[in-house]
């Protein structure tokens, strides 16, 4: 679920997120049984670490909020069961659309800050002073908004007969009178 910059509600109209949504609604009708869900949520690294934590927490319990509308009736998962894993600045993101998105001229140079042992407010230092900050106004139109989301993960768990169970001890027993 994609959010604009600084929101934390769900907009079905920003970006691909009508079809996303559509996807998670099928795929909660369709799971006979869900054991738990993680979802992970994140904010892009251009505003300040603080705001940009409060902002991911916020999209994560948005989603949270929205998967449990979604549960079919007669289902339920306790909300225990649904684990929030926010991360303030999506710097892996940004490397990663960097890497396969930005073609720019400065290229090699922007990846090795990406890449390098700088700390994170570093890197956002040394890429908003970059080349007379092109690479970062480039970043921030066309990169950034794909790096504020929040995705799930569920563990979906099979219901097993008691019948396809074996008692391990069994096979030992025999196994040990045949020897």
């Amino acid at each position: 679920i994609y959010y604009p910059v600084n929101k934390t509600r769900l907009y079905p109209d920003y970006m691909s997120n009508r079809r996303n949504l559509e996807v998670i609604r099928e795929y909660l009708a369709e799971s006979p049984r869900i054991d738990s869900i993680v979802i992970f949520s994140y904010a892009s690294p251009e505003g300040p670490y603080d705001f940009n934590k409060k902002l991911a927490q916020g999209r994560g319990a948005t989603a949270k909020q929205y998967i449990l509308s979604l549960l079919p009736e007669g289902r339920e998962l306790a909300d225990s069961l649904i684990h929030l894993r926010p991360e303030a600045e999506n710097w892996e993101g940004l490397r990663e659309e960097v890497f396969l998105n930005y073609h720019q001229d400065d290229r090699t140079e922007v990846l090795a800050i990406l890449d390098s042992t700088l700390t994170d407010a570093e890197k956002k230092i040394a890429l908003q002073q970059l080349n007379g900050r092109r690479p970062w106004r480039y970043i921030i139109q066309h990169i950034v908004p794909k790096l504020r989301y929040a995705t799930w993960i569920s563990v979906w768990a099979p219901i097993l007969p008691v019948t396809a169970v074996q008692d391990p001890r069994s096979s030992v027993a025999t196994h040990a009178m045949a020897v």
